[in-house]
């Protein structure tokens, strides 16, 4: 009719999920059948996981499943189920630890279909999307719930929950869809991608009286995609790995709270008196690829005293800004002690600010 409005129509909240995982090249599938298409370990799984909208399905013939989305990478072998929780009803608390519930016991059996066919189990996540009420509504009653079942069961152990909120106007935001299914890797496999196709850099490594006297010069293998170091002690292992770190990030995590360090990281030639100044150390980092150059320098070196100082300081000196931003260089045992000692607060942190680079300001301003 003539000048009458024309009626909204609203897309079913399973395909507004289906389309943001479609936007993360997460492929739909009809039927289950091309669901398991693909072999645990198989090669090819690399392509992409896949998904399917309301499915039903019978684990081991005896646990029924009909989550609104399941979905499948058999690349990582894990499986996720995907479930919609109305944050207004007065059934809340119950239908969503019965999903927890089921999404435990799948895993359960998994593990036991891993051990009888002698395969890798497939690992369970649990996606809830929250619909309608407010922030607050989320905040108080889910996290009640999910905080009794992390001290009343081990669920939390063997099964990944992940709480997607959906917005007053029924969609979602890709920042919160990309947390909601971070196991997928989808940034990591886009990454992986691009840096096959792209041609391979050719590092070389600079050292000058760092550590250790004279020069050293590394060539890194462009084809190679892992590199081992040894050697015996005192043979520049550690100068190597925690040049490339002070270079590429502008520190040593490891010896943050050594003020001594800076000053000992120069050769110190055999007779040298204590108060007698050292020549500078360099270090100089190259990266070339497809006609393009990058590179990093820095030189520790000493600080002319200042009137009122009776001794020379060292200087270190950054030439050219750091290559990355990052809150660890390596996983090693400084970082292992922190993510193992602190809080689980602080270890979330830890992890988010790993994962969501863009949204440090706000996990700083939370801290």
């Amino acid at each position: 009719m003539a000048g009458q409005a024309e009626a909204k129509v609203e897309m079913a909240p399973e395909e507004s999920i289906a389309g943001a995982l479609e936007a993360m090249s997460v492929r739909r599938c009809s039927t289950l059948t091309e669901l398991w298409g693909l072999a645990v370990g198989d090669v090819r799984a690399a392509v992409s996981a896949r998904f399917v909208v309301a499915p039903k399905l019978r684990v081991l013939e005896h646990h029924d499943l009909a989550p609104a989305l399941i979905v499948y990478d058999p690349g990582l072998a894990v499986i996720g189920l995907v479930e919609f929780l109305d944050l207004g009803s007065a059934h809340l608390v119950t239908e969503l630890t019965q999903h927890i519930d089921r999404a435990a016991y799948l895993r359960q059996l998994c593990l036991i279909e891993g051990e009888r066919a002698r395969k890798h189990a497939l690992t369970v996540e649990l996606v809830l999307v929250l619909r309608g009420g407010e922030a607050l509504d989320y905040e108080d009653r889910v996290g009640t719930v999910l905080r009794r079942i992390a001290r009343e069961t081990g669920y939390f152990r063997v099964i990944g929950v992940n709480l997607l909120y959906e917005q007053p106007d029924g969609t979602y935001r890709e920042s919160d869809v990309r947390r909601a299914f971070c196991w997928l890797l989808a940034d990591t496999r886009k990454w992986l991608a691009g840096a096959r196709e792209s041609e391979p850099p050719r590092l070389s490594l600079k050292l000058v009286n760092y550590r250790l006297p004279g020069v050293r010069k590394y060539r890194f293998a462009a084809e190679a995609a892992f590199h081992v170091i040894h050697g015996s002690n005192g043979s520049g292992k550690t100068s190597l790995s925690e040049s490339l770190e002070l270079l590429a990030t502008g520190t040593v995590e490891r010896l943050q709270r050594e003020p001594a360090y800076f000053p000992n990281v120069r050769y110190r030639p055999k007779g040298t008196a204590p108060g007698q100044p050292l020549s500078a150390a360099r270090l100089a980092l190259h990266s070339r690829s497809s006609g393009s150059s990058r590179g990093a320098r820095a030189v520790v070196a000493e600080q002319p005293p200042s009137p009122d100082a009776s001794d020379h300081r060292v200087l270190w000196r950054p030439e050219t800004p750091p290559l990355l931003s990052a809150d660890s260089f390596r996983l090693d045992q400084v970082l292992m002690d922190r993510l193992v000692r602190c809080d689980e607060v602080t270890r979330a942190a830890l992890f988010l600010r790993a994962f969501f680079p863009e949204d440090r300001p706000l996990f700083d301003a939370l801290a």
